[in-house]
């Protein structure tokens, strides 16, 4: 019965997580699909511009998911929409000021943030363009990740959900209109690309804030009081938030160094990886969905004083997600094949994108995992020191060495350093999968 329990709780949260997630996903991810039809060096430039948004968004997750865990407790202990608001309210003032040094970052040097990752002129000035159009759109993301992750933590995923369905629309038809100039309007490529998404986001937003307000979900803070949230609550917020967002920050610069790393083998291996990212995304949303889905469930037996249960969901998470990466792994592997003929590249950019997918189709069972155990437990519990020691170790003294090494001095295959940069991933999976089993994770932090 217990079992059955579970899987109801995991179906009923994470489908709708699942769905939210891969839409989110797909209003950037879409970009880069349909630029793909312009040419190598398009999907490149706007792929390697949205590793700053990538680590923009890395930092929005890191705030939100670090307030997730209080809203899970305070609504799993005796449903504290005080206690909530309060959350609400801190994480929209620090995604806020996040969106505010992004955007003018990308407004003001754009072309510095393309050299980081770029040696390639023309690449670095066709992202240029694209991150001064997009850069309104953070603004739009910071609220609408704070308002769908709180209602993903009270067990209120389908408004998100909705909404992002809009957006998505919203995006496709303006991606199409501006990009390839439908219905007399000039043909914008990568820039018109650029304009939707900064349209599809405020759409997101006005749509998501109206019915939230309208139907007083218990997110809802107060408009006069929305960015006040009191001194001593905003020290135990930060005492366990705070990791949680250094985590996810040394993670997504980390990430992007790889893509700097990669850049000195040339931009066809950087286009391979930009691709195979592209598709690693639409088939990891299983596993975020699941992730997330676990760390509300764990937040809320943990808020109701149930460790016990808490342990036992946490183990059955472990199996489930071990088995969904192998069956994620095999069915990117039987797509392979076809996936490159979906974008406009030549036949070298078509064999190195099919040897970086097999690495990504082998590897996937360990990154479904790790993404479980990290989010989904450990930060549930609130164990984000051990988190962020863990983390710091696998990316700064394991993947970000072997990605310049494997590039710069050995000279490998892109396909070879795409490999040895997982070694990271692997790490964490042993060293934090026995503290998930072990249940020194578990902390009440409300």
């Amino acid at each position: 019965m217990e079992d059955i329990s579970f899987s109801k709780k995991i179906l009923r949260l994470g489908l709708p997580i699942v769905m939210q997630q891969f839409l989110g996903s797909a209003i950037n991810l879409l970009d880069n699909f349909m630029v793909g039809r312009l040419g190598g060096a398009e999907i490149t430039a706007v792929g390697l511009a949205n590793q700053v948004f990538m680590i923009y968004t890395v930092l929005l997750f890191g705030i939100s998911s670090g307030g997730m865990i209080f809203i899970a407790q305070f609504w799993g202990e005796n449903r504290d929409e005080a206690g909530i608001h309060k959350t609400v309210s801190l994480m929209l003032t620090c995604s806020l000021a996040a969106a505010v040094l992004f955007a003018g970052l990308a407004l003001f040097f754009p072309r510095a943030l393309m050299s980081v990752y770029s040696a390639d002129p023309a690449v670095i000035e066709i992202g240029a363009g694209y991150l001064t159009r997009v850069a309104p759109s953070y603004v739009f993301t910071a609220v609408a990740y704070c308002f769908s992750m709180g209602l993903r933590a009270v067990g209120q995923p389908r408004p998100a959900l909705f909404t992002t369905v809009i957006a998505l629309l919203v995006n496709a038809g303006l991606n199409a209109v501006l990009i390839f100039g439908l219905l007399g309007f000039p043909a914008l490529g990568t820039n018109g690309a650029a304009i939707a998404t900064s349209v599809a986001r405020a759409v997101e937003i006005t749509v998501l804030a109206a019915l939230v307000y309208a139907k007083k979900m218990p997110v809802a803070a107060p408009l006069r009081g929305l960015l006040r949230f009191g001194r001593a609550f905003a020290a135990k917020f930060f005492r366990t938030a705070g990791f949680v967002i250094l985590v996810e920050l040394s993670w997504s610069v980390g990430n992007s160094l790889y893509n700097a790393a990669y850049k000195y083998a040339g931009t066809p291996a950087q286009t391979a990886v930009q691709i195979s990212g592209v598709v690693f995304n639409l088939f990891i949303v299983l596993s975020y969905g699941m992730g997330n889905a676990c760390a509300v469930i764990l937040g809320h037996e943990l808020g109701a004083g149930r460790r016990d249960t808490a342990l036992r969901y946490a183990r059955k998470v472990l199996g489930l997600t071990g088995i969904l990466g192998v069956a994620l792994g095999l069915v990117l592997a039987l797509v392979i094949p076809l996936l490159p003929g979906l974008f406009k590249v030549t036949p070298l950019e078509a064999e190195l994108t099919r040897q970086v997918l097999w690495v990504t189709a082998i590897m996937m069972p360990i990154r479904c995992v790790e993404y479980a155990i990290m989010v989904g437990i450990l930060r549930s519990g609130g164990d984000t020191k051990f988190s962020l020691l863990m983390d710091i170790v696998a990316v700064w003294a394991i993947g970000v060495p072997l990605a310049f090494l494997s590039v710069r001095v050995f000279g490998f295959p892109i396909w070879a350093c795409v490999l040895l940069v997982h070694a990271e991933m692997l790490f964490k999976c042993v060293v934090c999968g026995v503290r998930a089993l072990s249940g020194k994770w578990m902390n009440k932090v409300t």
